[in-house]
């Protein structure tokens, strides 16, 4: 058996697959393809993960836990709640302006990606359920169910790939992951002059 790849040279290949699925999706790609593009073997690639789907799998999962980390990162980065839900939110817009349709179709189609994406949208709810129990506390946001307003949030999340509202709505991903943010925020802030509703 050949020798495994380096650390280094592992990050870099899975960097590339990333890559290319995010552009491309991974329905119809195959190793063979993949090791020639990669100008590696395909014993390389199997090293990586015995098969396709795993390798597909092993991507994306690592491609989601360094986006919900980058989102945390941001959105900590601030001193109060109001930023750091509008941090997340568009770190979050950022991350799509890499990813194609036919990415987004393809992970919601393999019932393994999509069940992973479900996984990271429910820890990303976590993290948006703490910036608003900050703000809470903070008492710049109204007292209501902060675990409530996240999965709202996440239910607005699901809307950016949806290709017929987004096209009804004249709305890109990008927009409409930015707006679902900035909503959330108008919604809960208490402005100067208002009392907060019991």
């Amino acid at each position: 058996m050949g020798r495994k790849p380096d650390e280094a040279r592992r990050e870099e290949l899975l960097d590339q697959i990333e890559k290319i699925i995010l552009a491309e999706g991974f329905s119809t790609l195959h190793m063979g393809e993949l090791a020639e593009r990669l100008h590696c073997s395909r014993t390389t690639l199997y090293q990586l993960a015995p098969t396709k789907d795993e390798l597909v799998l092993r991507v994306y999962n690592r491609m989601m836990v360094h986006s919900l980390d980058r989102c945390r990162l941001a959105a900590e980065a601030c001193d109060n709640a109001v930023a750091q839900i509008r941090a997340y939110f568009d770190t979050a817009r950022e991350a799509e302006t890499s990813t194609s349709d036919a990415f987004w179709h393809d992970v919601m189609a393999w019932q393994p990606t999509a069940e992973a994406r479900s996984v990271a949208h429910h820890e990303g709810m976590g993290h948006v359920k703490s910036f608003v129990e900050q703000g809470i506390r903070e008492g710049v946001f109204r007292t209501v169910n902060a675990e409530f307003i996240a999965y709202l949030g996440w239910l607005g999340s699901l809307a950016v790939r949806d290709r017929e509202f987004l096209s009804a709505a004249n709305l890109s991903p990008e927009e409409a992951m930015s707006q679902l943010g900035e909503f959330i925020v108008s919604a809960l802030t208490v402005g100067e002059n208002e009392t907060e509703l019991a």
